[in-house]
């Protein structure tokens, strides 16, 4: 990683001031940098990133398990279980997701359609399919799940 040596900045980040009277012993703007100051001189430092894994065209509603990813790309709900390779498409015509994590998995659901993704990235059905397969406006849909020794209903 490389560093560059510049002054110490002692009068830290200055961002009210005029942007052509900044004194050298300020800075205007420091972004994903660390300034490591030892005696007289500062380094900075860039910050370890982020690194595109996947790429997508609006990409929304994203969700890490143990061993799988979930989001929503272009309105198609898609399943990584690795993310070297091509995900799954769980469900299309997929609004916002909101994700509820229990022991064996994720439940998700975007008020029409839900499932869920089990640990190990196999997927199901889950609830009842919203009438007329839309949401009525001003109505709130709820859903019980209770769980028994041997299944989840």
């Amino acid at each position: 990683m490389r560093e560059y040596r510049f002054p110490t900045f002692e009068d830290g980040v200055n961002n009210v001031g005029r942007e052509d009277q900044i004194p050298s012993t300020s800075l205007r703007e420091a972004r994903n940098v660390d300034l490591l100051v030892s005696g007289q001189t500062a380094k900075l430092r860039r910050r370890k990133g982020r690194e595109r894994v996947v790429a997508g065209v609006g990409c929304h509603s994203g969700v890490a398990g143990s061993d799988f990813v979930l989001s929503v790309d272009s309105g198609t709900l898609k399943l990584w279980r690795d993310l070297t390779q091509a995900p799954e498409e769980v469900a299309t015509g997929v609004g916002e997701v909101g994700y509820a994590e229990f022991s064996g998995g994720v439940i998700w659901s975007d008020g029409v359609q839900s499932g869920i993704v089990l640990h190990g990235g196999a997927t199901k059905p889950f609830g009842l399919p919203a009438p007329n397969g839309a949401r009525m406006s001003g109505h709130l849909r709820t859903a019980v799940s209770t769980r028994e020794s041997t299944s989840l209903r």
